[in-house]
Parts: C-alpha cells; sequence; structure tokens
C-alpha cells in the first residue's frame, strides 16, 4: 500500500500558487475599485 506525503517540493509549491492566487485576487479587486471610484468616468464607460 503506497502512501503520498508532502515534500517540501509539494508545500513550497502550493504556498506560492496560493500567494499568487491571492495578490491576483486584490489587484483584479483594485483595478475594478478604481475603476468605479474614478469620478470622471461616467456611465457606459464604468461598465465597459
Amino acid at each position: 500500500m503506497a502512501t503520498h506525503l508532502l515534500t517540501l517540493w509539494d508545500i513550497l509549491v502550493s504556498a506560492f500558487s496560493l500567494f499568487f492566487f491571492i495578490a491576483y485576487l486584490f489587484i483584479l479587486f483594485q483595478v475594478v475599485s478604481d475603476l468605479f471610484r474614478d469620478q470622471e468616468a461616467i456611465g457606459l464607460y464604468k461598465a465597459a
């Protein structure tokens, strides 16, 4: 019966993947919030 133990490499890859996924979500949220905060942009420009 073979058991797969987590190696250090598996843990590091998972940690970096999680970090980059959270960073991507953070940047995406910043871009969207910046679009809706811009007072010069109006109506359909914000939606497009």
